[in-house]
């Protein structure tokens, strides 16, 4: 049993145009595409999945991988936003002792006291030490770029790199 093939929509054919058209690709080039990929002579004769990996091929070709952004120095605005991994599954199971200790390496390459890591996670979680794993994933969004900026350590009252002499 085969299933119906479900037609291309409008909306999918206002966006095929409108890539198109930011593309600056004249209509030439655009039936040979639609023909050596497809084949097919418009984009009406088009599936909707087929339009959609239409659109996937042709966003990808107006937005190659991003410049470099400049270095801070040059003016480039500050990121609030830290990297982490993200937990799919259960995100309120208790952390382990694994991933205690591996806290523990962090604090320790940053050279922090107890009260300082507590500080910290009471200023990201309100609490003294992550309980759940989505808690460790915040502590985390904080923690690794600070160790990846200082692995030498980091201390705020004294020698902090990039502070003036």
């Amino acid at each position: 049993m085969t299933m119906p093939r479900e037609a291309i929509n409008k909306g999918q054919i206002k966006a095929i145009h409108a890539a198109i058209h930011a593309l600056g690709l004249d209509d030439a080039t655009y039936r040979l595409m639609l023909r050596e990929r497809y084949q097919v002579t418009t984009c009406k004769a088009l599936s909707r999945i087929q339009a959609g990996l239409l659109l996937d091929e042709l966003a990808r070709k107006r937005s190659p991988s991003p410049p470099p952004s400049p270095s801070r120095g040059e003016g480039a605005k500050r990121r609030h936003a830290w990297p982490a991994p993200t937990r799919q599954a259960r995100p309120d199971a208790t952390i382990t002792e694994k991933q205690q200790r591996y806290l523990e390496r962090l604090f320790a390459t940053l050279g922090w006291d107890q009260a300082r890591r507590d500080g910290l996670c009471r200023k990201v979680l309100g609490q003294p030490w992550p309980q759940t794993n989505s808690d460790m994933d915040r502590v985390l969004r904080v923690l690794l770029p600070m160790t990846r900026r200082y692995p030498g350590g980091y201390d705020r009252a004294g020698d902090q790199p990039g502070r003036g002499e």
